[in-house]
Order: C-alpha cells, then sequence, then structure tokens
C-alpha cells in the first residue's frame, strides 16, 4: 500500500511532517495553518480547493468550525488493527492461502504469494497477519517489537508449529476498520466552498475503498472545475 501511494505522488508536490491546525475559510479559497505554538512556528498554505482525506476522527475537529460535512463525523467509529509481515520457512504444508477466525489474536492471516502477480518461494514464504479488533484495543499501545512477536507465536502455534520465522515487521493501523453508515456517494462534498472529504471509511476499509472514494472526491472536484 505504501508503494502505490509513492506511486501516485510521484508527480505531486508532498510536504511530509506538517500537521494542519487549523482550516481558515477565505473569501476565494482556503489558508491552511500549519504547526501550532509561537507564529515563528507557524506556516500557513494557501488553496483555490480543498481535498481532505483523514480518518474522521481527525477530520471532524478541522472541518467542524468550517463547514457543515462536519455533522456527524465525529459518530463514525474507526477501529485499530495491528497488521505483521512475516517472512517464514516451513509453511509450505498449510493447506490454504487464507486463514480466518472469529477467536484468538488473529483475525485474518493471507499468503502473499498466492496474490496475482506475486512471486513466491517454496523455501521462504511470505504471510500476512491482522489481529482481530478485540486484541488491537487490547494491545493498542504495545510496541511493535512485542506486536509482531506475540501474532507471530499465534500464527505458528495455530498453523505451522515446526516453522521458522526469518523476518517480522508490525506496523499498526490506528483507524483500520469501520465505515459511516450514512450514503455519500463515495465522499463528501461542499461545492460552495470548494471542498471534498475521502477516504475508507466513506466505502469500505479497505484500499480499494480509499481508491474509490478518492476517485470519487477527484470527479466532484473536477466537475467543479469545468463549470
Amino acid at each position: 500500500m505504501g508503494a502505490l501511494a509513492q506511486h501516485l505522488a510521484r508527480d505531486v508536490d508532498v510536504r511530509l511532517g506538517e500537521a494542519v491546525t487549523e482550516l481558515i475559510r477565505l473569501p476565494s479559497g482556503w489558508r491552511l495553518r500549519v504547526g501550532s505554538g509561537t507564529a515563528e512556528a507557524q506556516v500557513f498554505h494557501e488553496a483555490d480547493a480543498l481535498v481532505i482525506a483523514l480518518p474522521a476522527a481527525q477530520c471532524a475537529p478541522l472541518l467542524a468550525p468550517v463547514s457543515q460535512l462536519a455533522r456527524g463525523l465525529s459518530e463514525v467509529n474507526q477501529a485499530p488493527c495491528w497488521a505483521v509481515m512475516l517472512s517464514v520457512r516451513g509453511t509450505e504444508h498449510v493447506a490454504a492461502d487464507v486463514l480466518e477466525s472469529r477467536s484468538g489474536p488473529i483475525a485474518w492471516a493471507a499468503r502473499e504469494g498466492s496474490k496475482p502477480g506475486r512471486r513466491s518461494s517454496p523455501e521462504e514464504e511470505l504471510w500476512t497477519l491482522h489481529a482481530s479488533e478485540e486484541w488491537s484495543l487490547a494491545h493498542l499501545e504495545d510496541t511493535p517489537e512485542s506486536v509482531s512477536a506475540a501474532l507471530s507465536e499465534a500464527f505458528l502455534a495455530g498453523h505451522a508449529a515446526s516453522a521458522t520465522v526469518t523476518q517480522q515487521k508490525a506496523h499498526r493501523w490506528r483507524f483500520a476498520r469501520g465505515r459511516t453508515s450514512s450514503e455519500s456517494g463515495g465522499a463528501l462534498f461542499d461545492e460552495q466552498a470548494a471542498l471534498a472529504v475521502c477516504g475508507d471509511w466513506l466505502v469500505s476499509a479497505r484500499v480499494e475503498g480509499a481508491l474509490r472514494s478518492g476517485l470519487a472526491a477527484a470527479g466532484r472536484m473536477l466537475s467543479l472545475c469545468a463549470q
């Protein structure tokens, strides 16, 4: 998923490490305040139109002072998910390429080599593990090292006790699962303010949902520009 974002951003002016702390409506567009504290530490950017791609919980406080689109966003519940990537030797005899469970710490696991276009090796396979919502909440502030160790141990114990982990890496998706119950058409749009909001939580909690929502927001913006 990171590679996909890098590909899409290859010709875009991307500013990293700049936290937008305030949105300011202008007569002909927007001003974004970046940073907080002293005036010297603050930076402002201006734009004709604005697209926000954030989890609902982070979007709501920014939008509340400036747009009716903020209504209901604070009620959208997005649960976290710990994910672990494993490089493993000895799982070639695991019967399924996708494993799902409603009990235990791991809710879903997938053999990466089974996906179209992916290279696989019989000696060493890649597996992606997703922890359950309950386990992720209980271990929300754990270190990535302890999470990867715990989920790796649970995976091997349940499916390949004799396998050996060669590499493991954990990543916490703080706002992973969940979506709004309202009908959005894929994106929220305020035509008068030239403002769109998109995110996977507006469609489905998957990368496909994020792409569909982004395309919907882009379509609304392009239609505005064509007017």
